[in-house]
Order: structure tokens, then sequence, then C-alpha cells
């Protein structure tokens, strides 16, 4: 196993561009596989010892820096902004006592730089963002308290900081800089082969990750050419067919639907085919009770009944029959007695989603004087389909039940058609409600409050830490796989994928549908951890808060990534308040170890909750589906470069 390759950076945090430097830095390292070694030093000893000028002091030079700065700090993320005064703050104060509290940090802590990190970000924040003061006392201890050290170790660390040894460590790392050819900062040093690199400035990163072979651009430059090949080989094909075997292509071609009418969901005119329950099942608002029967022996599974009124085009007027022989009972499959019949059987309209292949086919029926819903598994399904479709229902039964996820109510499973029950939720997906809730007079009734918003929110953080308390991973958290009650019970749904990778060991879902909800780590194919699902968590409390908007909507798929490492955030939406933004922006951080752990969330959203109002969110107009769709991802290429 090589070892990692070693960066130092030497900075000081009077330096604006050292900030720079240090951000991106602490991003890269990741991505890059570096170890990144902080260097603090103080900038005035190396201007001094390598008889330099500070490039404020030259007119040109600073009105240029004031632009740059701006641009940077834009373009890398980083809320740098100058302070009311900055030649004080830089030159008559300057960084000394700054420089040798951080010397001290580093001192006191042995094993990494973590601390050092955070205590030089929260000094860089104080100058180059709040405009406050670094050199007093006071001043230290409050940025070092921001940064999580205690009375104790801030007492510590300001007595350390006066003391010779420190003062001599900082000197020491100082002549060390202009030792290897320091004038300015930030200054980082690559070490290649025993030799040291020196790069100066915070716009070096392409030429230091060339220094140190981390290919850049390689995947995009061998990725493009092989998929305009595939492409080629793609339509030769398909026109070689065409020419010489058209049937062949016939049965290439998707069936039409026999309905030919554009259906109409919510005021939303949605293209055919979508149907937001299809290959997710269902949900419903039910008690946490269990009561599971033994079947008779000669169970009878007679005729679904169906009614004949409000149904749409074509509905099913004859009795479910068995097709093939009964299958075997999945272990511990919970069987409730279910009704001879269920009566009011009509097919359940549609809402969102892109599929329109799936073996199971959802109604809306009426059991022992109960709304519910049916998922019944087609005739044409095959053995392996059969065996999923059980499998699954036995998956829900021995996950147990829980207030915010779906409770299975009974499963039709010795005779054709198999057929597994659960309780209507009346206001369906939460995306389709959410978008509802931008309309005026819509019945049923919709409206989202900051109020509920939390609630809801925080019911889906109970479920998903329901989860993880069993070592599950969900991996398609979003407005999509949450189902709302009619009583605006928020239920946390989406879980068959949680059950392909348990039971049928299969590897997370490559869907360019779900990337703008993955973390880095999913989109980088590297490990996964419940930090994952807590960045998709402060996804969905975005689209809770847009009302339904698609997250990263100005970014491609294909430029999502770097969107990532440049440290950047969904930008806040109109309803969203300042400390629900914080959370969201906490969530998805882009190291997995930086993000707050489900239960941390959950008592953030139950604070909030407390002192929530209960003014209607708005939103301006209606969503349109083909534009959200684009937004959101689907259909575009994946193709990342991964700086």
């Amino acid at each position: 196993m090589t070892s990692k390759k070693v960066i130092e950076l030497f900075y000081d945090v009077v330096s604006p561009y050292s900030w720079l430097g240090f951000e991106v830095m602490c991003r890269y390292r990741t991505v890059w596989n570096v170890e990144v070694k902080l260097r603090p030093a103080f900038l005035g000893g190396v201007m001094h010892g390598s008889d330099n000028r500070p490039p404020g002091v030259v007119p040109n030079k600073f009105m240029y820096m004031t632009k740059d700065l701006h641009r940077l700090a834009k373009y890398y993320d980083v809320p740098l902004r100058p302070p009311s005064d900055p030649f004080e703050a830089m030159f008559k104060k300057g960084s000394l006592s700054a420089m040798r509290f951080v010397a001290a940090v580093q001192e006191r802590e042995k094993d990494g730089d973590r601390q050092v990190e955070h205590v030089s970000r929260e000094l860089w924040r104080r100058i180059w963002n709040e405009d406050k003061d670094i050199t007093e006392p006071a001043s230290l201890s409050e940025a070092a308290k921001k940064a999580g050290l205690s009375d104790s170790e801030i007492k510590e660390v300001l007595e350390l900081s006066t003391s010779k040894e420190i003062k001599d460590k900082l000197k020491s790392a100082t002549q060390y800089a202009l030792d290897l050819g320091a004038f300015g900062f930030p200054m980082l040093v690559c070490h290649v082969d025993g030799k040291p690199e020196m790069f100066f400035g915070s716009d070096r990163f392409e030429l230091i990750a060339n220094c140190i072979e981390i290919r850049v651009y390689e995947q995009e430059v061998i990725v493009v050419p092989i998929l305009l090949l595939a492409s080629f080989l793609v339509t030769l094909v398909f026109i070689l067919l065409l020419r010489f075997c058209p049937e062949k292509v016939d049965r290439m071609r998707p069936k039409a639907s026999k309905s030919t009418t554009r259906r109409v969901l919510h005021g939303i005119d949605a293209p055919p085919g979508l149907n937001v329950l299809e290959h997710e099942s269902i949900a419903l608002d039910m008690p946490s009770s269990y009561s599971t029967f033994q079947p008779p022996n000669t169970y009878s599974s007679k005729a679904l009944s169906v009614s004949t009124l409000s149904l749409p085009p074509n509905p099913p007027k004859q009795p479910f029959k068995p097709s093939f022989t009964p299958i075997v009972q999945p272990r511990e499959l919970p069987r409730q007695r279910l009704p001879e019949s269920f009566n009011l059987v009509t097919p359940l309209p549609a809402a969102f989603s892109l599929h329109s292949d799936s073996s199971v086919s959802l109604y809306r029926a009426r059991m022992e004087n109960r709304n519910v819903v049916l998922r019944v598994l087609n005739d044409s399904a095959g053995a392996t389909e059969r065996h999923s479709f059980l499998g699954f229902a036995s998956f829900l039964a021995q996950l147990g039940p829980h207030p915010f996820l779906p409770e299975l109510l009974g499963v039709v499973s010795l005779r054709a058609p198999l057929v597994t029950v659960m309780e209507e939720m009346e206001n369906r997906d939460l995306l389709s409600f959410l978008w509802r809730c931008r309309q005026e007079h819509v019945d049923p009734p919709c409206e989202m409050t900051e109020r509920r918003m939390y609630t809801m929110a925080t019911q889906v953080a109970s479920a998903l830490e329901f989860l993880h308390g069993k070592d599950l991973l969900h991996g398609n958290i979003r407005a999509r796989s949450v189902l709302v009650s009619k009583g605006f019970t928020a239920k946390l749904w989406g879980l068959h994928g949680v059950y392909t990778r348990k039971n049928q060991g299969a590897t997370w879902k490559e869907d360019l549908s779900m990337k703008k909800w993955q973390a880095p780590e999913v989109l980088t194919k590297r490990p996964v951890s419940q930090s994952s699902d807590v960045w998709s968590f402060g996804v969905l409390l975005y689209e809770m808060a847009s009302l339904g908007e698609a997250p990263f909507a100005e970014i491609s798929v294909n430029e999502l990534l770097q969107f990532h490492q440049r440290g950047k955030s969904l930008k806040k939406p109109t309803n969203c308040s300042n400390s629900l933004y914080s959370i969201i922006k906490g969530c998805c951080h882009w190291k997995d170890q930086d993000r707050p752990s489900l239960a941390e969330v959950s008592r953030k959203l139950l604070s909030g909750e407390k002192s929530a109002s209960d003014k209607v969110l708005k939103a301006s107009g209606t969503v349109n589906i083909e534009q959200y769709l684009q937004e959101a991802g689907y259909g575009e290429a994946n193709s990342y470069t991964v700086f």
C-alpha cells in the first residue's frame, strides 16, 4: 500500500488569499488522497525576510485585488468580505498574536491538525467576514470557543501563546518558509521524490495536481470518445435492423398505451407514463399495532368486486383468477385474514414517476370499512418477480412497526393474483403534495406552514433513524419517497432499494434521476454510510421549503460533482428561515464526518418546530413537469471529471 503524498500549506490568517487556498486544499485533500500539513507562519516576517512589498500598498494592485478577491470568493464559495479598514487590520494591528495563538493550538494538539484547522478558519471569519479584531485575548478566546475548544483548553492555549517556546516555534516556521523560497502567502510545497516543489498563490491547483501526478482530465478524455463510438455503433446496428429485420424493430418499440389522452394531475399537464407509485408500492397512516392471523388451509380468493362508478377508461371488469400454482410462503410472512372480496376496486390515479413497465398494478379499494391500496402482481410476472414480490412483503413485515413507516395490512399469497394490502395515504407522495400547495382553491385543501414542515421533517427523520438502528441505509431520501396521510402525517417509503441491497446483495442503484439527491461519496462510488442519508435528508428539507423545486436546478448532472467539490451549497429558498437553512447546509457538508447525526438533526428540528410560525408558505406558479424533469437530472449524460 503506497503512502499518501504530502503537501505543506504555509499561511497567515491576515492574508485573504491564504484563506482561499486553505479552504480549497481542505476540500481537495480527500479527492486527491493527499495529506495536507498545515504550517502557520508569520507573513510579516516572510515579507521582511524576502525584501518584498505588500501588494496592497501599490495602488493599481490594490484596486485589482479588491475585484479579484470578490471574484474568487464567489467562485470558491468562501464568505470573504474585506474589513472596513483593510490597512488598519493588516498593517497596523497585524497578526502576530493571532499566529502565536494558532501555533500554540498546534503545539498542544499532538494528533493531527483538526483544532488548528477550525481555529484558523474562525480567525479568518472574524477579520475577513465579520470585520472583528483578532489581536486581543478576548477576541482569540471567542474564535477558539466557536472552533470547539473548551474554556480550560482556551486558557491553556492563551498562556502557552505568550511563552518563549511558541515564539520560537513561529519564528522557526517562518524561517523554514523563507528557506523554501517563500516571498508571500499562501505557499504550498509538494514533496515529490524527496524534493520540495514550491507553488505560490491560490490559483495553482492544476499545476499542483500535475506535480503530484493527480490525473484531472484524463477520465473525460477517455470517456467522451468511448461514448461517441458506442453511440455510433448502436445507431449503426439499429439502422441495419431497420433495413434487414424490420419485424425485430417492431418488437423493440414500446407498446402504445390503450388510452391516448394526456392525464392531468392536480392541475398539471403530465406526460403519458408518469406514475409516482409504480415500483414503489404504497404507504399508509396506521396505528403501530400489528395483528396477524393464520389463514384457513382452504383459503378462497374470490373475485375483487369492481364498482363502475368514477372509473377511468378500460377498468378491470373481470374477477381476478388464479393463473399459476400457489407459491411457497416466505418465512415469517404475516398473513392477515383478508375478506373474501374487496369492494369498489378502481385503478389508482396517476402521479409522478418515470416507470411504465412495472409488473405491479395499483388499485384503490374498500376493505372492512376502510380505504386500502392493493399492490397486485400481474399474471405475466415470472418466477423471479413473484419471489421478489413476496420477499419484499416479508421484508416489510420483519422490519417491524413504526409510526412513520408504512404498515403492511395483509398478503394474499396462496393463490393468484398475489396481493399486498396497505392503507391508503390520501395525500399521496410529498412531491405532488408540495406542488398542490402552490395552487389556490384545490380539493382537498392543501396548505404547508413552517410548523407543519418542521413536524413532517421530524417524522421522516424518526423513520430514517429507525432504519439506521437496524443497520439499513435508505439511499433514496427525497420528496417522492415520502407519503402523506389525510391528517398530514409524513411516512418514509421507497424501501424497495433497501430490500434489494439487504436481501439480494444488490449494489447502489445507478440512476440519473437520483444523482441530485446523492451525497458526493455516492457519486464518486466511495464507501457510503449513514451520513450519506443525512446529505439526502438535507436536500429533502430544501424541497419542502421551496414547495417542490428541483434541487441544484441550475447545475447539470455532469457538473454536479465539481459544484460540490467547490464547497457550494443549495441556494436558500424564499420561504426558508435562517435556522432551517443552517440545518440544510449542515446536512450537505462535503465531508461526511462534518455532517450532523440524525439525532442531532432531529433535536434541531424539534427546537425549530416550537418557534415556527403557522403562516402558510407561498410559491409563485405551478410546476412545469417537463422543466422539472430536466432540472432534476433525468436523461442527462453521466460524465464526471474528478478534481
